[in-house]
């Protein structure tokens, strides 16, 4: 019988001996829950980093997870990939949720700061919006 994940992290000694019928829904909830080492073990049981409609990326990223956003663009996550809904990058959810040390190190793996998302909303807008107007100007560019 497979352990819940509802309650707890699953060590990382069991973690990857787990019989998983669906790896990838395990990796989603690791992503938005922070659970980094099971996100390991789903990332090697073959669980894509790219796949949902909320993709693992931006999960993490909106929680402020950065060990895990970290463990995902290690894993080759596609840094600009939106979610369906808000289509947020996993950037704009950093700089939406306020997450200033996730989004300093989003930028400086090379995610772009210029993507809207569906109300035509931009990272530098979210910064402006939450009073932080202190960007790094070598992030933020402007043509």
């Amino acid at each position: 019988m497979a352990r819940s994940l509802r309650s707890q992290e699953m060590p990382l000694e069991s973690a990857g001996h787990v019989d998983v019928e669906d790896p990838q829904a395990v990796l989603a909830e690791a992503a938005q829950k922070g659970w980094l080492d099971t996100a390991r073990a789903m990332l090697a049981k073959g669980a894509s980093p790219d796949v949902g409609a909320m993709p693992p990326l931006c999960l993490a990223a909106e929680q402020g997870h950065l060990q895990l956003v970290w463990c995902l663009v290690d894993a080759s996550a596609d840094k600009e990939l939106a979610d369906v809904h808000f289509r947020r990058t996993p950037l704009l959810w950093a700089a939406h949720q306020q997450h200033g040390e996730l989004l300093r190190f989003l930028l400086d793996v090379g995610c772009s700061a210029d993507p809207v998302d569906r109300d035509g909303r931009s990272a530098l807008s979210f910064a402006a919006e939450a009073g932080h107007f202190a960007m790094d100007a070598r992030h933020m560019e402007m043509d």
